[in-house]
């Protein structure tokens, strides 16, 4: 997205192209990443900030803050660590919630 950036054509082909490009990378990484991460529901999170960042940048340059490689690609993993972080987070508090509303029975011998 960002190597489309910094060309001179149009907003509107730049953002089409580049986010077609985005979506090109994430599903070669899904599917070359699909033996270890097992499931679609662990890289569900990977194609949110695979959406989400690119928009990001955009919205940066339109507001007029002009972003490099080594910002986005700050903007990227910031984006990728704190959306990780979160989801940990998240998940230890549902198991949390699970193991409350339905605690492991003792098995009965």
């Amino acid at each position: 997205m960002q190597w489309l950036h910094q060309s001179s054509w149009s907003f509107f082909l730049i953002s089409i192209l580049g986010m077609a490009v985005a979506m090109g990378i994430q599903m070669l990484m899904a599917f070359g990443l699909s033996p270890l991460l097992g499931s679609i529901e662990t890289m569900a999170p990977s194609m949110v900030i695979a959406m989400v960042v690119p928009m990001m940048i955009d919205v940066a340059e339109l507001s007029g803050w002009m972003v490099g490689r080594s910002e986005a690609a700050l903007v990227g993993a910031a984006s990728g660590l704190l959306f990780f972080s979160y989801l940990e987070w998240y998940g230890a508090a549902f198991r949390r919630r699970l193991a409350r509303t339905w605690p492991a029975r003792k098995a009965k011998r």
